[in-house]
């Protein structure tokens, strides 16, 4: 009887010991997101893009889009475990050919979330995932032509950053996927590609 009133004992303190253990766990995760529970942040970085089909279409002119520039503004939450945020981006590319410029200027709003697999006081690492609604023009001599979403955008990319206090240093590298058509359907502008962009950024509250 006494041997069995010790084992019971021994699972009990076990279960507790499970408990704490994972109370501690949730709390640290807890304590490392909310160290900033808002960032602000500004980046740029360029998209490596190829618009076959807009490029098609000014064979002969001396014109060729590839790399775009890439620019953003983000509001992220830290929240428990997970991050969530909103990025406006801007993309931006110009030619010049046969007497004409043509820029191409996009706007891509885009939700976040991201995962720190690492996150302590002085860094983190970890997945980023993004899903927006571009819209944009092409600008030229002749006039504007508007680019309409063909589908959502989204991008999957990994983030590291280096905190100094309240400020941030930041990277994020993947792969962005952004398709538009122009306002009469004639041509696809297609500035997908592998992107990367470096950011800073402060943590308020």
């Amino acid at each position: 009887m006494i041997k069995t009133k010790c084992v019971f004992k021994g699972d009990k303190m076990k279960k507790m010991g499970v408990l704490l253990a994972l109370s501690l766990v949730v709390l640290g995760g807890f304590s490392a997101r909310a160290e900033s529970l808002i960032e602000l942040r500004a980046g740029a970085g360029l998209v490596g893009s190829n618009p076959d089909d807009l490029n098609d279409k000014l064979q002969g002119s001396g014109m060729d889009f590839s790399s775009v520039d890439n620019y953003n503004l983000d509001v992220f939450f830290n929240l428990p475990l997970i991050g969530l945020g909103v990025r406006n981006e801007w993309l931006n590319d110009k030619q010049s050919g046969s007497g004409q410029d043509l820029e191409i200027n996009v706007n891509n709003l885009t939700l976040l979330a991201d995962l720190r697999l690492l996150d302590n006081d002085l860094f983190y690492i970890g997945p980023i995932v993004g899903i927006g609604y571009p819209w944009g023009d092409i600008k030229g001599s002749g006039g504007k032509v508007s680019l309409d979403k063909s589908q959502f955008s989204y991008s999957l990319a990994g983030e590291a950053g280096v905190k100094l206090g309240r400020f941030i240093l930041a990277a994020e590298a993947g792969y962005s996927s952004l398709v538009l058509d122009t306002e009469d359907d004639t041509a696809k502008v297609d500035l997908s590609g592998f992107y990367g962009k470096v950011m800073v950024g402060i943590g308020i509250f």
